[in-house]
């Protein structure tokens, strides 16, 4: 997606390419693009020319003669294209002008989400898209402005970053190299910044996007209107996709992580959260092998706990009782005790029952946790989470350790623990567990051979962890 540098970088290309002739044609490919109408582009763009192109944040501002301005955004997948007369059109042509001299001016777009929207001279800036938009890092003047605005968010930084109605034109890749410069942990709640804090994100967002511009951006080669910009950004980048790489300042191994829904890639040491104990969390696939993780774990005498755990408190706390009627029915109480083999039956055929279920138990499970490290005394507390990454969990993690098995070896040990309920347990892991989450972990020890192997294996790892924190993977 392009971010504002990139979005910059087209502007000044189109500004030297486009051609300074009346719009002769306009032919629209996909009509949900324009608003409010074709009718309505055509009746303002034909026989105009282009007065100048400006940008707000990620929208593309050109001003026609005739007092029109369109207002473009490239959202996933945008690109233009100058061609003269013979050249052949790309392949998800949206949008194209043709001007009088030939050449004509075409919008790509392979998802189709971008966006032309018709306006005038004095009515666009107050336009939905752009009125609510806030100010670009470069262009603050007084970083104490917006501190009361910072205070007033009680989301992860990253999220707020990313939110264009604070500070403008952030994108994925600027918010982790901007977080990364001023060793901010993405997870950091806003609220509780420093004014040092913020002075630093709006300095390191200044100068790193208009480095950024500089260089043409960083993957500018699939957003460029023809001219030889090579988006050289990519090469100065520090933190974004660098998941498992050396951190550059430090050494340590960067990570990867989920937050509102985006990758997000920072260095554990560098960019650390408040915490006097480590969570260490163990998770992977049923009768993957967590229980005999854990159970060794214990025999070192380290503090465990079990998320299966605080999902039976969960079930026998009668203030939940209510709230489990309201999903699956009165039914699901039996002589005041939770059927749980009731809800593991209606969950497997019912998607949408199991997102109802998990709204409750995850936010119930973390803040279990939570207390948990805030009474730990110790300096490690080792959790089983099955559903670290589906329950975006990973966030509270200074390490996780993955545990592999093949589905031959589950399934033969789940039909030994609970043949009744086998079956249905290996249904529904397989719906949250539809991806290979072992990538996001730090460290994976694979449970395919001997069980005496697969002791060795995690009490090497452990060893290790009280060694050195730097783990290596164990395969």
């Amino acid at each position: 997606m392009p971010e504002l540098p990139e979005v910059e970088t087209v502007v000044r290309v189109l500004r030297k390419t486009w051609p300074l002739y009346a719009i002769e044609k306009i032919d629209v490919f996909h009509q949900k693009m324009v608003q409010p109408s074709i009718h309505a582009l055509e009746v303002a763009l034909l026989q105009a020319t282009l007065e100048t192109i400006e940008r707000i944040g990620k929208h593309i501002i050109f001003i026609f003669n005739n007092d029109t301005v369109v207002m473009s955004h490239l959202r996933m997948e945008g690109k233009y294209f100058i061609l003269h007369p013979l050249d052949a059109l790309p392949r998800f042509t949206r949008l194209m002008l043709t001007f009088a001299n030939g050449q004509r001016l075409v919008y790509d777009d392979m998802r189709k989400f971008g966006t032309w929207i018709v306006s005038n001279k004095k009515d666009y800036k107050s336009h939905i898209s752009i009125q609510k938009l806030g100010i670009e890092p470069f262009r603050v003047l007084d970083n104490s402005l917006l501190y009361p605005k910072f205070k007033t968010r009680t989301q992860a930084i990253k999220t707020v970053l990313l939110d264009q109605s604070l500070l403008l034109g952030i994108g994925n890749i600027y918010a982790d190299e901007i977080l990364f410069a001023s060793k901010i942990h993405p997870l950091s709640v806003a609220s509780t910044l420093s004014s040092k804090d913020i002075d630093q994100l709006v300095l390191n967002a200044s100068k790193i996007l208009l480095n950024a511009i500089e260089a043409g951006g960083s993957y500018v080669r699939s957003y460029r209107a023809g001219d030889s910009i090579d988006g050289n950004f990519q090469l100065q980048l520090h933190a974004y996709n660098r998941h498992r790489l050396p951190c550059h300042e430090c050494g340590f191994l960067m990570k990867k992580i989920i937050v509102a829904g985006r990758g997000t890639t920072y260095c554990p040491r560098c960019q650390t959260l408040p915490k006097k104990t480590k969570l260490i969390a163990i998770t992977g696939p049923i009768a993957s092998g967590k229980s005999m993780v854990m159970q060794r774990i214990k025999t070192h005498g380290f503090p465990v706990l079990l998320s299966d755990t605080i999902v039976k408190q969960f079930y026998l706390k009668k203030q939940h009782h209510a709230l489990l009627k309201n999903i699956f029915g009165p039914s699901v109480i039996v002589n005041q005790t939770v059927d749980t083999e009731m809800i593991l039956q209606q969950c497997v055929h019912t998607s949408t029952l199991l997102t109802k279920l998990e709204a409750l138990i995850h936010p119930y499970v973390e803040k279990e946790i939570l207390k948990s490290l805030k009474r730990s005394k110790s300096s490690y507390l080792f959790v089983e989470i099955p559903l670290l990454f589906q329950a975006q969990l990973d966030y509270l993690t200074d390490h996780i350790l993955y545990v592999k098995a093949n589905r031959t070896q589950q399934t033969k040990r789940v039909m030994i623990r609970n043949k009744e309920k086998g079956l249905l347990l290996l249904l529904l892991n397989e719906k949250k567990y539809d991806k290979d989450y072992s990538q996001f972990a730090d460290t994976v020890i694979v449970n395919e051979e001997s069980e005496t192997v697969f002791k060795d294996r995690i009490d090497a790892w452990l060893a290790l962890w009280i060694k050195d924190q730097t783990l290596p993977e164990v395969q």
